[in-house]
């Protein structure tokens, strides 16, 4: 058997029992058939997307786990990830029972039942959260102070011309029909916002509007939280934005 490294969400001595809310992991590295390595790490990252990142940045090959959407698991699997799902025991006799050969990389899809939308609103509302704040921007909930369906504000003051920035975020799933969502925005962000950002994975379903393309028509700039980063961000003059700016041509 050659090295692969483990990823196991646990819950005390078991295999948690939903991978999107683990806050507690397991790295093992597997050589020749025996354990040689153990790391312990936790995650305080944003449920199913900041999990499946967890996993890659520390360089997983299997992830061992209980219950997991089929979203999550997809976007493992097409990274590389192996995912063995549906294991309700305690961690050692889980890893005893890859070495072994009993526990092999599932071969269909996860028995859960996809929602309407391929990634939880909540969970897109907490990655944008993160990621602006990580990036500079205040960020403040659209409740009670934006109209639907914005959902978060972010505002900073201009790292090149030192001029306020306030952007309007909407993160997607609010209804079934992403053009419909994309009109809405655009008519409520119209006014008092220097950028429009609109948050939802660029999957390419079969049927589906071209997202990006769409945006691109209603003047709001996509971002997709299963590609963008901090580090890619931070090459920007402007953090996260990469169009241009209302007020903020010259930049």
């Amino acid at each position: 058997m050659q090295r692969v490294i483990l990823a196991i969400p646990k819950f005390g001595q078991v295999v948690a029992p939903c991978f999107e809310v683990a806050s507690e992991f397991l790295f093992v590295v597997i050589e020749s058939g025996r354990k040689t390595g153990v790391s312990y790490e936790r995650c305080g990252e944003c449920e199913g997307i900041g999990r499946v990142r967890f996993v890659q940045d520390h360089h997983g090959d299997i992830l061992i786990c209980n219950g997991i959407k089929a979203f999550y698991k997809d976007l493992l699997v097409d990274s590389g990830i192996g995912v063995i799902s549906g294991v309700a025991l305690e961690i050692e006799p889980a890893i005893a029972g890859f070495i072994n050969g009993d526990l092999k990389p599932d071969t269909e899809s996860a028995d859960f039942i996809e929602t309407s939308e391929p990634m939880p609103l909540a969970d897109m509302v907490c990655w944008a959260r993160d990621l602006f704040k990580t990036s500079g921007y205040e960020v403040h909930k659209g409740e009670n102070r934006a109209p639907f369906p914005i959902d978060l504000i972010a505002e900073m003051k201009c790292p090149v011309c030192h001029r306020p920035i306030r952007v309007a975020i909407c993160c997607g799933a609010h209804t079934y029909r992403v053009d419909q969502e994309l009109r809405e925005f655009r008519r409520v962000s119209a006014n008092d916002y220097h950028a429009r950002i609109y948050v939802y994975p660029d999957i390419g379903q079969p049927g589906a509007p071209d997202l990006k393309k769409r945006c691109e028509e209603f003047g709001i700039e996509l971002l997709d939280p299963l590609t963008e980063s901090v580090e890619e961000t931070a090459k920007r003059k402007i953090p996260i934005i990469k169009g241009s700016i209302l007020d903020h041509e010259e930049i």
